[in-house]
């Protein structure tokens, strides 16, 4: 199984223990990793290459992309502080990569894989260019089919777990197609790197359930939009393959206050950084740090959920999801 993560400095800690739970719930797969690192470091690298020594199942490879590569296509993330740079290395990873490699599994490094991945890697994608899982809150919200003028019946997947047909990428030279979707609709973009892949490959892509990128969006209380999708979120939020912690409220943020936050911290438990502390979010003024800090007390008592946050249940007829 080929994971392809593209990450920079700041995000080796998180990358590593997305990297642990592929690994520890994996162990019947073969992994090789291929790290695009935008400026990594020496040091980065060596840490990153730690996390492989209890697992003799698996290989790490690295590939240098430049900040000035990059910025050179004028690529903006515009609304998106928490957002890196690197992220607009996966337009170029069928390049990047040998061209023996026919098939990765793109994921973000702000992920846990909390089971097996060997049916969605098996799935079936020659007559696609790549697997995602709808974006929700992308359609819903940002109504991105308007904005690029295709049907949404082609559905709109979020770009951070992307099964991709390499082979497709290469015979179709989409990586010209990308920067020439930038250039033509940078000024409409919303998401980025993710609206180009989605409009550059609107009609070739496959929908997978949600299961496979369980995104924080599914854990805030849901609108009538989303009846038809009940059984399929139930799933995902119960039993998730791939957590995605998609909003700035990351797990290793002290604040964080994810009901999924633990499974964070149980691979945390397991890598080169289990003892290296969680991080304040230096945005937030001190007196809400202080108030986020008490209920993150409470919620690790078992005194308090937080209430962000909703159970999983029937509930309401606005059908949403309660903690209490």
């Amino acid at each position: 199984m080929n994971i392809v993560l593209c990450i920079d400095n700041n995000y080796i800690m998180p990358c590593g223990i997305t990297m642990i739970s592929i690994l520890e719930n994996n162990g019947d797969l073969p992994v090789t990793f291929y790290i695009i690192g935008m400026d990594l470091s020496e040091k980065s690298k060596d840490e990153l290459s730690l996390v492989l020594f209890r697992y003799p199942n698996s290989s790490l490879f690295f590939y240098d992309i430049k900040t000035e590569f990059l910025e050179s296509y004028n690529f903006s993330l515009y609304g998106f502080d928490h957002l890196s740079l690197a992220s607009y290395s996966r337009l170029f990873i069928a390049d990047i990569l040998p061209r023996d490699i026919n098939k990765v599994l793109y994921l973000d490094s702000d992920i846990i894989v909390s089971q097996s991945l060997s049916a969605l890697w098996n799935t079936d994608i020659d007559n696609y260019a790549v697997a995602g899982v709808p974006d929700m809150y992308c359609t819903f919200y940002a109504n991105v089919f308007e904005v690029f003028g295709y049907s949404d019946s082609f559905k709109y997947v979020n770009a951070g777990v992307l099964l991709i047909n390499l082979k497709y990428w290469r015979e179709q030279n989409l990586m010209e197609h990308f920067i020439n979707f930038y250039n033509e609709n940078h000024e409409r973009l919303l998401y980025h790197d993710q609206d180009i892949i989605n409009g550059t490959l609107y009609d070739s892509k496959l929908a997978l359930p949600i299961k496979y990128n369980a995104l924080d969006f599914y854990f805030f209380r849901m609108r009538h939009d989303f009846y038809q999708y009940q059984n399929e979120i139930d799933e995902a939020m119960k039993t998730p393959v791939i957590i995605h912690y998609t909003s700035p409220d990351k797990p290793w943020i002290m604040t964080c206050e994810h009901p999924l936050k633990k499974e964070f911290l149980k691979y945390k438990k397991l890598s080169p950084w289990r003892k290296v502390p969680l991080i304040w979010n230096n945005n937030e003024s001190l007196s809400k740090k202080i108030k986020c800090y008490k209920r993150a007390v409470l919620y690790a008592l078992g005194l308090k959920e937080p209430k962000k946050y909703l159970r999983v249940v029937r509930n309401t007829k606005d059908y949403g999801y309660e903690f209490k």
